[in-house]
């Protein structure tokens, strides 16, 4: 619902507020990415101006609108394409010349403006719904201002063999994108831990996606657990009803009970830990790190839970993302599968002939523990998110994982 591109909503703040931001970010080594919507725009803005709050002239307001071309009206003012049938969100003609300059090209565009004001990137929303070469505009204003940057687009399919309103899509023929939210390693990964598909459908998938993806873009997908678009992962991983068969009123008071909380917790912990050791970028929507849950848009996307927080999940969190910023092996390693067991779940990640072996169980129950020998070389495994060591003998690594159990081990 954009209603000015350059000006910074005056509830948080201001071009200054926001260079402090940026500022301060880098300092502690996070760089801001912003979320560019421009598929559409809000109907109440300077651009379309529909309910007369801008002094601009507005497409909707006149013809001779320096906008109005923007805007595809098949009967002005009151019909016009508007994005899925929203009409508070009329969609624009990305590759109409003057909207190209405002966003892309001119000196004080759009993504020139904040490129300028220390950003990191921006992730493309609809991604799927922008022309190809609107996506290169915007990658090349981009690297004229900043070379170091990332642009990442909303793709919830393979992007790799993408088709959307007919065309294939070059996401990656051209490099117009560096990245894309994982939304497919979303749905095996938490898949596999509900038991909805094997071990063995997880392996197919990963080496599904290593052999479509570039090498570059496998090791740089966003892979994401849940998101503002997705019923939050705490809630589907504690077996709560399908959001189809709830309404509105239960949605809101929506809570999980003691022993489903702990389930889903449990759960989450070990599908971090594959999250966090696959080819790939972990990303974590906020506060599933902390305990909060819901069901879909507007449910699942609560407040910080300030003060409230559980500490215990938070603190894996911390613990996974300290062993992955240590391990070069986990960033950078080649994937290989190990085994595939009724629940279990075991890969290496080898660099520079280091290893390191993970294992997961997304069993629940006491009897669906598994015992695994992998073959190795080496003389012990330790654990890179414990204490534990587990000694090679005569070449065989001999693993005993609990249900809801699992390993991060460094061969040396």
């Amino acid at each position: 619902d954009i209603g000015d591109y350059k000006k910074i909503d005056s509830l948080l703040g201001d071009d200054d507020s926001f260079k402090s931001l940026v500022k301060a970010a880098k300092k502690a080594g996070i760089g801001i990415i912003l979320d560019g919507v421009f598929s559409h725009q809000g109907a109440d803005s300077i651009y379309f101006n529909k309910y007369n709050n801008y002094d601009s002239v507005g497409a909707y307001n006149s013809k001779d609108s320096k906008y109005y071309d923007w805007y595809n009206f098949s009967n002005w003012p009151d019909i016009y394409d508007c994005w899925w049938g929203v009409t508070d969100l009329p969609n624009v003609d990305e590759m109409n010349n003057t909207y190209l300059d405002y966003i892309c090209r001119d000196r004080d565009s759009v993504i020139k403006h904040y490129m300028k004001l220390g950003i990191a990137g921006f992730r493309l929303d609809v991604a799927d719904e922008l022309p190809d070469d609107f996506i290169v505009e915007i990658r090349n204003a981009m690297d004229k201002t900043n070379r170091d940057n990332i642009l990442i687009g909303e793709v919830w399919e393979d992007a790799t063999n993408k088709v959307s309103y007919e065309k294939n899509r070059k996401y990656f023929i051209n490099a117009s994108l560096k990245s894309v939210m994982n939304y497919p390693f979303m749905e095996a990964a938490v898949s596999y831990m509900k038991g909805f598909i094997s071990s063995y459908e997880l392996e197919a998938f990963f080496y599904r996606q290593m052999e479509n993806y570039p090498r570059e873009y496998f090791y740089s997908n966003f892979n994401l657990l849940d998101s503002h678009d997705r019923v939050r992962v705490l809630t589907v991983l504690a077996d709560s009803r399908d959001v189809n068969d709830i309404d509105d009123d239960e949605k809101f008071n929506h809570g999980i009970d003691r022993d489903k909380y702990l389930l889903a917790v449990s759960r989450l912990k070990a599908l971090t830990v594959l999250q966090y050791t696959v080819p790939g970028l972990p990303l974590i929507y906020y506060g599933d790190e902390v305990g909060v849950y819901g069901y879909n848009d507007p449910y699942n996307r609560k407040t910080y839970p300030w003060g409230n927080e559980d500490k215990a999940l938070l603190s894996h969190y911390q613990v996974l993302g300290k062993m992955r910023n240590e391990s070069e092996i986990i960033r950078k390693g080649a994937f290989k599968q190990l085994y595939c067991g009724n629940n279990s779940f075991a890969f290496e990640r080898c660099y520079k002939y280091k290893k390191v072996i993970v294992v997961v169980n997304r069993g629940i129950f006491y009897n669906e523990g598994e015992h695994i020998e992998l073959d190795v070389n080496g003389k012990v495994a330790v654990s890179l998110i414990g204490d534990e060591k587990i000694d090679i003998v005569d070449g065989k690594l001999a693993i005993d994982i609990l249900p809801l159990g699992y390993k991060v081990l460094e061969v040396r």
